[in-house]
């Protein structure tokens, strides 16, 4: 394992030169098969404190797990495809982008509030494309499946691989074909990337992983917020109580933003939050696994992620590290620590330096 630690030097004039991007929605449909997880229980599917109970119980002494099962299914997937507005130096790359728990493909967009937070918009004005997909469950993917049964990690690392197969192949309409695909995840989103370099490792030339590490821990004092949506928010109010939200808005500024922020844009996104699922919650794809990828991994997290980073700014590089030396031990390996920044960093004042390490670092890559 090479395990470089990224220095950075932010020029603000870069902001400038951000060019419109040619956005279009996307939509197909995905064959995939997994072995999920099996519980020998689960809560009353019309009770919300039944549920939450049984995810505070699992939280604490382990699901109830009797082996796997089988699911196959064909699945719709909803996504924006992003190109640059003027061709540069014929990349013919496409950064997929896989957004974590609570959000939507639009945390890639700074869910709309300004385009300091595009992700997006600052990839296609690097000459990159970019898929933003809604993940299983989530977003625009309006059948809401089982979500202890079927919406869990196993299914979600299949749907991946077959989605990023088909854009190397340019089976998905709308979007192209493509010889270069960089994985770029947040948070749990990172996590099923994880996955992807272990069992998948020829669908990916790059990740980056936003917002992790290989040391995970949910806030003991978020727990109790987790809520049924359907019984919190108007919107949700059809979707099975197995599908949860943060129900405070104090709890989820405290858990997904820390350093510098626009206080605002934090109330905005309680107001626009999206689920998590239970078997997201309780199923591989949120623990970290051992991989022997040989490839190129980016792993940017901020120094006050209350998840990732939990023993503070001090120690977030050897945290990061570390990471590379339990999950990534024989990749080209490099991290970087965003200052001043907590778990969702995309979110964060930070967030053109850490766009700016990210695209620096694949242009490097793949030799651009």
């Amino acid at each position: 394992m090479k395990s470089t630690h990224l220095l950075y030097l932010f020029i603000t004039q870069g902001l400038a030169s951000i060019a419109s991007s040619l956005c279009s929605r996307v939509s197909f449909r995905i064959d995939a098969s997994a072995e999920n997880i099996l519980f020998s229980a689960s809560p009353n599917p019309r009770n919300a404190t039944a549920t939450h109970d049984f995810l505070a119980s699992s939280l604490a002494t382990g699901p109830p797990i009797n082996g796997t099962t089988r699911i196959s299914g064909e699945f719709t997937f909803n996504g924006i495809y992003c190109r640059p507005r003027s061709r540069t130096r014929s990349r013919n790359t496409l950064q997929v982008l896989v957004h974590g728990l609570t959000y939507d493909k639009s945390m890639w967009s700074g869910l709309g509030y300004s385009s300091l937070y595009d992700w997006q918009k600052f990839a296609n004005s690097r000459g990159y494309h970019t898929l933003a997909i809604d993940r299983l469950g989530h977003g625009e993917n309006l059948d809401f499946y089982d979500p202890l049964a079927v919406v869990q990690g196993p299914i979600q690392i299949n749907q991946l691989h077959v989605l990023l197969q088909s854009a190397r192949h340019g089976l998905l309409d709308g979007v192209g074909k493509f010889n270069r695909i960089a994985f770029i995840g947040h948070s749990y989103g990172s996590t099923l990337g994880n996955y992807l370099a272990q069992d998948y490792a020829g669908d990916v030339d790059a990740f980056v992983l936003t917002g992790y590490s290989s040391t995970a821990t949910i806030p003991t004092n978020l727990i109790p917020d987790f809520q049924s949506a359907a019984t919190i928010i108007r919107r949700f109010k059809n979707t099975p109580l197995g599908y949860l939200t943060v129900s405070s808005e104090k709890a989820r500024t405290g858990a997904f933003y820390g350093g510098k922020f626009d206080r605002s844009l934090a109330q905005y996104d309680f107001k626009v939050e999206d689920t998590v699922s239970l078997g997201e919650y309780l199923t591989p794809g949120a623990q970290p696994v051992s991989t022997s990828y040989e490839g190129h991994v980016l792993v940017v997290t901020g120094d006050r992620d209350s998840i990732f980073c939990t023993t503070g700014p001090d120690t977030c590089a050897e945290t990061l590290n570390k990471t590379g030396q339990d999950i990534f031990p024989k990749a080209v390996y490099d991290y970087f620590v965003v200052p001043e920044t907590g778990h969702c960093l995309t979110l964060h004042y930070s967030a053109p330096k850490a766009f700016k390490v990210a695209h620096d670092w694949l242009d490097n890559v793949f030799e651009l």
